[in-house]
């Protein structure tokens, strides 16, 4: 199961056992994590961010039309993340199902 970094994982953990019990009973159930990250490594994308800034001022050369958002699957960022390295994941998908483009040889 993912969820997003901005949901409370303690509050999820007690949503999760509270399921299981309603449904297995207090002792009828097991929770194996395979893996459990409880960092929050969020690259900042607000002004005053360094990396940020270069980045959004270069699209906004382009004219491009940023979307911020959580891309839910799992990609190169998410290591990155693991070792709190800012990431910045940048998809024309959003472009593309619009109809508009962006003329990235400008």
């Amino acid at each position: 199961m993912r969820v997003t970094p901005l949901y409370d994982l303690d509050e999820f953990d007690k949503q999760l056992h509270q399921w299981c019990r309603e449904a297995a009973g207090e002792d009828g159930y097991k929770i194996k994590w395979i893996q459990r990250f409880h960092a929050k490594n969020l690259t900042s994308v607000e002004k005053g961010n360094k990396w940020w800034d270069a980045f959004s001022s270069v699209m906004d050369g382009f004219g491009a039309k940023l979307i911020k958002t959580i891309f839910p699957g799992l990609n190169t960022l998410t290591h990155l993340r693991l070792v709190q390295t800012q990431a910045i994941l940048v998809t024309k998908s959003m472009s593309e199902r619009d109809g508009s483009d962006i003329d990235f040889k400008k």
